[in-house]
C-alpha cells in the first residue's frame, strides 16, 4: 500500500488530514498513519 503512495502523513490530526485532503485535490496518491484507533481521527 504504502509503495503505491506519492506521499505518507504521519499523524492524523487536523493539520494532518487538512494536508491529506489538499494533496488527495491534487490528485496525489496519500497514506495516513496515525498511532491511535479510527475513533480518534482528527484530533479529538
Amino acid at each position: 500500500m504504502a509503495d503505491d503512495a506519492d506521499v505518507i502523513i504521519v499523524g492524523a490530526a487536523l493539520a494532518g488530514l487538512v494536508a491529506a485532503a489538499e494533496l488527495a485535490e491534487a490528485g496525489k496518491k496519500i497514506v495516513v498513519v496515525d498511532q491511535e484507533p479510527v475513533q480518534s481521527l482528527g484530533g479529538i
